[in-house]
């Protein structure tokens, strides 16, 4: 048997890449019994590795392939906490439970897994909550947050393909004045879902399905009026002054500070991050200004 450990903090896009290759080593049936992710000396979880690591075990134990306790150590001390407990409760679907915060039921307000539209409602309305609560945001700017969020996530239960729908996450970073959301899915991933479309049955390479996902009209089915939620997403942050980092099959995609677009290795499915500046208007009622005047998108 080999042990996987990571230790520290889970936040940057290199973590994440020894992550999915831990997710994926778990997965793989030569891998039976061999593979143990160690992850009691974390200290601190960020949104993408969080979402990330609830939607492939929620994946894996729903696939039935493995039983994600024989391969997964918790932390023992980390932020936000997370005890074994709250990770059985985002397996089990148990809604309004989860994360602890000193010591304390709170719900999950920080992660909240989703399967249909009320789903979708309800972990909206959680990360809403915490928001409100934690910043200084005017309600327009939470409301403008959520319809952002519940827009990422209904796009996962269009075209992402995945029978256990997706994982939303929400971190703070109060000494940088940044909220950072994450939706996670293990469904067919970006290519996988625009090569249904006969516009796309070429496109030949992960990071160019991103470019193109993130550009306006792209979508699975042609005719339906839609592929605009993440261009829109990423017209709303770009205003805000704030990151998106997209992650897919071999590839990641960002705009913004401290993102990149570069090979990499992504275990299942979509990972999608917005990180939104809290000193900074963010306000989706202006998405007409945005869409007539849709200066400063990089490739």
């Amino acid at each position: 048997m080999s042990k996987i450990a990571l230790q520290g903090r889970l936040r940057s896009s290199d973590c994440l890449d020894t992550l999915c290759e831990s997710l994926t080593d778990i997965q793989r049936p030569a891998k039976t019994g061999q593979v143990v992710l160690d992850l009691s000396e974390i200290t601190e979880f960020g949104s993408a590795p969080l979402a990330l690591l609830v939607a492939n075990l929620r994946s894996i134990q729903r696939n039935g392939v493995r039983d994600p306790w024989r391969h997964l150590v918790p932390p023992l001390a980390c932020e936000p906490s997370l005890m074994e407990s709250d990770l059985q409760r985002l397996l089990s679907d148990q809604a309004g439970y989860g994360l602890h915060e000193s010591g304390h039921a709170v719900g999950l307000r920080i992660c909240e897994p989703f399967s249909t539209s009320g789903g979708v409602t309800r972990a909206v309305s959680a990360l809403q909550i915490r928001i409100a609560a934690e910043t200084d945001w005017e309600s327009v700017e939470v409301a403008s947050f959520g319809a952002l969020a519940a827009d990422l996530a209904e796009n996962v239960l269009q075209h992402a393909r995945s029978d256990g729908g997706g994982v939303a996450a929400l971190t703070m970073q109060p000494d940088e004045e940044i909220v950072e959301l994450a939706i996670a899915d293990c469904g067919v991933g970006i290519r996988g879902s625009l090569v249904e479309n006969p516009e796309y049955k070429h496109m030949g390479d992960d990071l160019s399905a991103i470019r193109t996902a993130v550009g306006p009209g792209a979508t699975s089915d042609p005719g339906s009026g839609g592929g605009y939620g993440l261009f829109l997403a990423r017209l709303v942050v770009r205003d805000n002054g704030g990151a998106i980092q997209v992650r897919s099959g071999t590839a990641e995609w960002g705009e913004g500070a401290g993102t990149s677009s570069r090979p990499c290795f992504h275990s299942n499915g979509t990972l999608i991050v917005v990180r939104a500046q809290l000193n900074r208007p963010f306000n989706y009622d202006r998405i007409d200004d945005f869409l007539e005047n849709p200066v400063g998108l990089s490739d």
